[in-house]
């Protein structure tokens, strides 16, 4: 192992692909995203566990299920209403609203279809209940900063003022 591999408390980052099971494109992300390695961040257990060890360069190819990414389709959080009820803005597939339960919890709603007067939301990710796999390039593998272990992800320089 060199100064380089990716282990507890380095700065990494890196571009990744998702694809479906037929192996088609489903996203293309890259710009780097980054996280801190070992720390509580946004990326998925099995993605972090898969670049353990790793170095700039390395390329990982991660297959998931649904349960390890972004879970199952949940039948709560799809809404069908008449299309008199919603605002004209959002009368279209691809469209998204933002609700808040009276707890104040917001969540991002996607129109997702409309047929025969009716239009439905749905509040699941868009990549819920599909079993995935990631492409994954290491672009970056670094020390990090005793503010960014607490931050739990890398400080991003453009927001650094000079």
């Amino acid at each position: 192992m060199n100064d380089n591999n990716i282990i507890t408390h380095r700065y990494i980052e890196f571009r990744y692909i998702i694809l479906g099971t037929n192996g088609n494109v489903l996203e293309k992300i890259e710009t780097p995203v980054h996280y801190i390695q070992g720390t509580d961040n946004d990326v998925f257990p099995t993605i972090e566990k898969a670049l353990n060890g790793c170095v700039m360069g390395d390329r990982v190819r991660v297959a998931m299920t649904a349960e390890e990414s972004y879970g199952q389709s949940l039948k709560e959080l799809i809404h069908i209403d008449n299309i008199n009820n919603v605002p004209p803005q959002y009368r279209k597939v691809g469209a998204q609203v933002e609700f808040q339960s009276n707890q104040g919890d917001k969540r991002e709603f996607q129109v997702t279809k409309i047929k025969n007067g009716k239009v439905t939301l749905d509040g699941n990710h868009p990549l819920a209940g599909k079993d995935l796999t990631f492409l994954i390039e290491v672009t970056s593998a670094r020390d990090a900063t005793d503010d960014e272990i607490k931050q739990g992800h890398g400080i991003d320089p453009s927001t650094i003022m000079h």
